[in-house]
């Protein structure tokens, strides 16, 4: 089964059909990729807005801001804060991002409550692969004792945006980790499962065999394992800074050096 929602485009601005097409192009593509949840929604209302205010009224201001796009799951809405010239890439990978939240709440039903790392690890997994940085970025934390734990991810609204970044970073890691563990790595029938118990914990144990918080503590484990400094030497933006470094070593050694030859020198020829 393959999604048949309708689209429709809201804008305070000049229409612009080529963005419209490239999202069109993105919510096919992303209907494709999700047949195994069931989907009340018919009509995907996708509102395009050109300032900061307009974006701020068409979320009711409930979005930090930091944030360029959010989806309001009751209505099928997704606004999207873009200058009008701008034809972003970013755009269109947003679309599938805010698509997986609406997705995930009309698939486990009105009313029930999903904590936030499950909502943005899935709506991030769905829209396609983890981004450059993001394991750095949790190594990065948890060297230097900044790790977010998952369930304090409810209140990344109000922080700010690069410790937003990390919470998004660690939402993703552990959505990835519960796949992996996850009994055939089928995460939609855990969906299914959190929609038939109408209850997020209790569906969660019964398809994955354990707890919440069972979970909770396998991914702080896991995490430690998986996200350590070996990252952080790899990335290309320790290397380059490292070299910058030894760089700056090297250059002030050997200006220490020629400045003492000009002093012994100098020295010698006073001598003489």
């Amino acid at each position: 089964m393959v999604f048949a929602w309708t689209l429709v485009f809201e804008t305070s601005g000049r229409r612009l059909p080529e963005f419209e097409k490239d999202i069109a192009e993105r919510v096919e593509a992303f209907s494709e990729k999700v047949p195994a949840v069931a989907s009340s929604l018919d009509t995907i209302r996708i509102r395009i807005t050109y300032t900061r205010e307009e974006f701020g009224v068409a979320t009711r201001g409930l979005v930090p801001d930091w944030s360029i796009g959010a989806a309001n799951p009751e209505t099928g809405t997704i606004v999207l804060y873009f200058p009008e010239s701008s034809r972003s890439p970013q755009a269109i990978e947003l679309v599938g991002h805010e698509l997986g939240h609406i997705l995930l709440h009309n698939a486990v039903g009105e009313g029930v409550w999903i904590p936030r790392w499950f909502d943005e690890g899935f709506a991030q997994w769905i829209s396609g692969p983890i981004e450059d940085g993001q394991a750095v970025r949790i190594a990065y934390a948890e060297l230097i004792g900044e790790s977010v734990r998952l369930w304090e991810l409810e209140s990344v609204n109000s922080w700010s945006g690069d410790r937003a970044n990390l919470a998004y970073a660690e939402s993703r890691a552990a959505f990835d980790f519960l796949m992996e563990i996850a009994p055939n790595s089928d995460i939609f029938a855990l969906i299914n499962s959190l929609g038939r118990d109408r209850d997020f914990d209790i569906g969660f144990e019964a398809h994955m065999g354990i707890s919440v918080e069972d979970f909770y503590l396998r991914w702080a484990e896991e995490r430690v394992h998986r996200f350590n400094w070996s990252l952080i030497l790899l990335d290309w933006r320790f290397i380059f800074s490292a070299i910058t470094i030894l760089f700056l070593i090297g250059g002030t050694i050997k200006l220490v050096r020629t400045r003492r030859i000009i002093r012994e020198r100098d020295g010698e020829e006073i001598q003489a």
